[in-house]
């Protein structure tokens, strides 16, 4: 019986996959805090066609200081902004930089500013409660810099529990300097909104070619907020999504959140590429995306331990055990009521299982989620 029940939760599993084929593993929209500050208020947003968004956008200054006057990102548009997001479910980072920053990030990131200015950077996240941070260097580049940033952000982020995301905004003309970031960060979104579909090959082989996964990159979407923008119908911004999917990358960017009746139209159209709830963990130098109620096994960043880490959209009776590679049963590791959210157990060879290759399995009700996992020793 138990051979059968584990063969049974392999066959959820796969139609489980196979019913997300379909699904992107991420859509992030950018939000302008000068079309907040125009009259496009958070709760105008058409929630259902992200997973994340991008608050758009604090300015570094050349001490390692913030702006946040420059763009819109006052405290009431971040307090309103982040209080909405969450309301609907939805992950929000604030990002800084983007076009005209010019030298400022490489003086903010001198070695006299650099720790100052991501303290400044944390600080700023914890204020708001934002998800994470996304930055949008696409100027006056030092790679030395980019790089240092980035795995300083990672550090500091990493230091806390659960690890806020960190995200880029990258472009094929500037991925040469971008690239060595990818290890550090949870998304790296291209900005091809200038770029039709029949150039997107090349475009993300800029990227892949220099070995950044593709399931870190995003497919960027240029559907309004610059006259140089190409995906501005439904159906050409949807040829984006499609690409996305069937070439295997992680998912898909746009620019920008804005209302109008032709945006509308395409969000309406993101909606059925959308994942129910995304969940993106960073982990062991990888990105998973799982979607809710979710498994993975996953190492723990702080303490270097493996876990089990399971999200459940509404608490309820669940039960996680591990069978070895035969589909005998092993051990069970939690039985009884889970929170919503996510849980966590650790998973190594102390439990007495050994080390070797294992399945994990979570029951909830009627459904089933199994993940391999090898444990160390």
């Amino acid at each position: 019986m138990k051979n059968a029940s584990l063969l049974a939760a392999a066959l959820s599993l796969s139609a489980i996959v196979s019913a997300q084929t379909q699904k992107v593993g991420w859509s992030l929209g950018y939000y302008c805090g000068w079309d907040q500050d125009g009259g496009y208020k958070p709760a105008q947003i058409d929630w259902a066609a992200f997973t994340h968004i991008a608050h758009f956008t604090v300015f570094p200054n050349n001490d390692g200081s913030l702006d946040v006057n420059s763009n819109g990102l006052s405290d009431a548009n971040c307090k309103a902004a982040v209080a909405e997001a969450h309301k609907n479910n939805v992950k929000i980072v604030f990002s800084i930089g983007g076009a005209q920053a010019k030298d400022r990030f490489k003086n903010a990131c001198a070695p006299e500013n650099i720790h100052k200015f991501v303290k400044n950077l944390l600080d700023f996240m914890r204020k708001y409660g934002y998800d994470g941070i996304d930055t949008d260097w696409e100027e006056n580049f030092d790679d030395a810099k980019f790089l240092a940033l980035h795995k300083e952000l990672r550090d500091s982020l990493n230091a806390i529990t659960p690890a806020p995301l960190l995200t880029i905004a990258g472009g094929g003309y500037f991925a040469a300097h971008c690239y060595t970031a990818h290890p550090y960060v949870d998304m790296m979104n291209t900005m091809s909104y200038d770029v039709n579909l029949a150039g997107m090959t090349q475009e993300m082989k800029e990227f892949t070619s220099r070995g950044v996964p593709k399931a870190k990159l995003g497919v960027g979407i240029g559907i309004g907020g610059g006259g140089s923008m190409v995906d501005v119908d439904s159906a050409t911004a949807k040829g984006k999504v499609q690409f996305s999917i069937n070439n295997g990358f992680g998912g898909i960017m746009q620019w920008a959140v804005q209302g109008s009746a032709r945006h509308a139209q395409i969000f309406r159209m993101l909606e059925q590429y959308r994942p129910a709830t995304a969940s993106v963990i960073f982990s062991e130098g990888k990105l998973r995306v799982v979607n809710d109620p979710a498994l993975m096994v996953a190492r723990n960043t702080i303490t270097g331990l493996q876990e089990v880490r399971y999200r459940l959209p509404a608490a309820s009776a669940v039960d996680v055990s591990v069978f070895d590679s035969r589909g005998l049963f092993r051990e069970s590791l939690f039985h009884g009521n889970g929170k919503a959210g996510l849980n966590s157990l650790p998973l190594n060879a102390g439990h007495g299982l050994g080390s070797g290759a294992f399945i994990v399995k979570l029951s909830q009700g009627d459904a089933t989620r199994s993940a391999a996992v090898r444990i160390l020793p």
